[in-house]
């Protein structure tokens, strides 16, 4: 699978795949194979460290598992490599807050988890179908959908606050082309969106 013939995230088979291919574009160097291992044994890690509940139910418990395996935003400023690409991430466990979420959406789908990915200002969230708030992949924080002010007033979000009509969920093409612009600002490539 070479980036170079891949169009669309809907044509492959899961957001890692898609993270794996937006790395290579950037780093050639990059161990691909030993990233996807790494992401398999931490999807096992996680799948016995989750409570006994219903799926529905399994959002949250699973960002917060994430944060307790010690991912967490790399706030190094300028960004760097380190922060986007995917082999990178994965053995620091630091990363670009869309690296974090395509890595949650992608646990939670291996998982059976239902979540979907919102596309908020300067932000990708996630929430369960099920459920009224939206939940920050960094650390799992969750702020009441109905409640605009507790998404707004987190110091990520835009200073101009936001609204419920704000709350686009995100296709996966959505998702990876935030990610490629991201890979491409740490890197200092250039990058052609990635089609939605």
């Amino acid at each position: 699978m070479t980036p170079q013939r891949l169009s669309c995230a809907d044509q492959l088979p899961d957001l890692l795949a898609c993270a794996l291919t937006i790395s290579a574009e950037h780093a050639p160097e990059a161990d691909l194979a030993a990233a996807r291992q790494a992401f398999e044994s931490m999807l096992a890690t996680t799948r016995a460290a989750l409570p006994a509940l219903p799926a529905r139910e399994l959002a949250q418990p699973l960002l917060r598992q994430m944060a307790a395996m010690g991912f967490a935003e790399d706030d190094e400023t300028p960004r760097r490599p380190q922060a986007a690409l995917l082999d990178r991430v994965l053995a620091r466990r630091r990363g670009v807050p869309s690296m974090l979420a395509l890595l949650a959406l992608e646990f939670a789908r291996r998982l059976d988890i239902p979540l979907v990915a919102i596309d908020f200002p300067g932000r990708i969230l996630v929430r369960s179908p099920a459920g009224d708030h939206l939940l920050d992949p960094v650390g799992g924080a969750g702020c009441i959908r109905r409640t605009v002010g507790s998404c707004s007033n987190a110091s990520w979000a835009p200073a101009s606050g936001c609204r419920p009509s704000t709350y686009v969920r995100a296709t996966d093409g959505a998702c990876c082309s935030i990610y490629r612009g991201n890979c491409a600002s740490c890197t200092g490539t250039p990058a052609t969106p990635w089609p939605r």
